[in-house]
């Protein structure tokens, strides 16, 4: 994590740097080459190099935007379950209201796809809509939403990489773990809502929610992991 880091303003490219230090190492390959064939394959490599640093953007644009994201695509309707043994989806998403939950769960998946809310007991995830979404899949019962509306998005995930503290993860075999799920309206494209982390300790992952959602105008959830599901 970078003290200085400040997710509104532009950063230098790292990839530019990364790509000269590969292409000082190709460069001397080149010289040290045995023949003529030997050294023009290396030298179309060190060319791609490049090409590819001559493409490449000096200035990264801010790495959080205004304005929330269109997020449809990352939901899974309650029609998609009419012809399976699912429970009762209410209209409520997990994002759409603030403060603590009590008794309501929603179906998540790897790839960031999720349910509306339903009552009653965690059923196994493993229902038709999702089996196209691993390789995990789980039940999460919602437990706290961050008061802040969703206002600003997430352009790279390199945030959250600078922003978030290490989560006290849980093994598989151990069986609360506690997510922290960002709202998809937080994330540019609005396909997915990201599991930036995963805490053993609820008030712990309810802590960097608000500390996320304050820095950020981005709501985020945290979550129980009930059931889980490997399509493997």
């Amino acid at each position: 994590m970078d003290a200085d880091y400040d997710p509104r303003a532009r950063r230098l490219n790292p990839l530019i740097d990364e790509l000269v230090e590969t292409l000082d190492e190709y460069w001397g390959s080149v010289t040290s080459a045995e023949d003529h064939l030997e050294r023009k394959g290396r030298l179309r490599t060190v060319r791609n190099i490049i090409d590819q640093i001559l493409d490449e953007p000096e200035w990264l644009e801010a790495d959080l935007q205004s304005g929330a994201a269109h997020a449809e695509e990352c939901w899974f309707t309650p029609e998609q379950f009419a012809d399976e043994p699912a429970p009762h989806f209410s209209d409520e998403k997990p994002f759409d209201r603030a403060g603590p939950a009590h008794g309501v769960c929603f179906l998540y998946t790897d790839t960031g796809k999720l349910s509306h809310l339903y009552e009653g007991e965690p059923v196994d995830p493993y229902l038709g809509p999702l089996r196209n979404h691993g390789p995990y899949l789980y039940t999460l019962e919602k437990h706290f939403a961050t008061s802040a509306e969703t206002t600003n998005r997430v352009i790279n995930a390199y945030l959250f990489e600078q922003l978030v503290p290490p989560g006290d993860r849980r093994s598989a075999e151990q069986e609360a773990r506690w997510f922290v799920l960002c709202d998809p309206r937080g994330i540019a494209g609005g396909e997915r809502s990201v599991h930036v982390a995963g805490y053993a300790d609820p008030a712990r992952a309810v802590e960097v929610a608000e500390l996320l959602s304050a820095q950020l105008a981005i709501r985020f959830v945290v979550a129980r992991e009930r059931r889980r599901w490997c399509t493997r």
